[in-house]
């Protein structure tokens, strides 16, 4: 949670600081958008699979200044299992959840979603946003949930730093479900990489960054 306590703290003084919009913006020019991340999965402690490495692209159209309507493709390439001591023998003995679980010592899984983004300050050289979706998670092995698909309804916080028109660096923390409504788990996603704006060109000279109309 550390990683999420200094994001939001690097949104708030970057809302405050941020030059302000011009009244002739249009930041709609350019709706279409790619992202390429990188990051880690934290599960909770309880879960048959333990924290893992993933990779995701997203693809982003921008309905107007304020909302960016995004779907996005994980890859999770490889998930050990969790362990948890067990006593029964009368001394802590480790178990691996997922081997327990399935006979597998390791699993992969992908994930597809959908999230609406809402910006905070559009256009700016720094944009905090926040995003609310939905999406579905694939294991390669059946975890007991709907033979390894599972629903996982998300939330998060974001930040787009722009470099120029065309590119950015970006980072998001997600937080989400997954599961069965029976038995769901808490988990989160913290993720780095760069957003390109198709058509939006590179500009070696400018005055401030206001928009994709601003640059001289």
């Amino acid at each position: 949670m550390n990683s999420l306590k200094w994001l939001v703290l690097l949104a708030v003084v970057s809302v405050c600081s941020a030059p302000p919009l011009r009244a002739d913006e249009k930041g709609n020019e350019h709706p279409w958008n790619v992202s390429l991340q990188v990051g880690k999965l934290d599960t909770e402690g309880n879960e048959d699979v333990d924290d893992a490495y993933l990779a995701t692209v997203l693809v982003g159209y921008n309905l107007g200044h304020l909302f960016t309507l995004e779907g996005s493709l994980t890859i999770i390439p490889e998930i050990t299992g969790n362990y948890y001591d067990d006593y029964s023998s009368g001394s802590p003995v480790k178990i691996n959840r997922l081997q327990a679980a399935t006979g597998k010592t390791e699993t992969w899984a992908m994930g597809a979603a959908a999230d609406m983004l809402y910006h905070f300050a559009p256009w700016k050289r720094v944009d905090p946003y926040m995003s609310v979706g939905y999406g579905i998670l694939k294991y390669s092995e059946d975890l007991g949930a709907n033979d390894g698909l599972e629903a996982t309804p998300r939330v998060g916080i974001g930040l787009l730093y722009h470099l120029n028109d065309a590119l950015a660096f970006r980072s998001d923390f997600r937080y989400f479900l997954t599961g069965t409504p029976e038995k769901s788990y808490s988990n989160s996603k913290l993720e780095i990489g760069i957003n390109w704006t198709f058509g939006a060109g590179i500009r070696a000279k400018r005055d401030t960054f206001n928009g994709p109309e601003t640059w001289t």
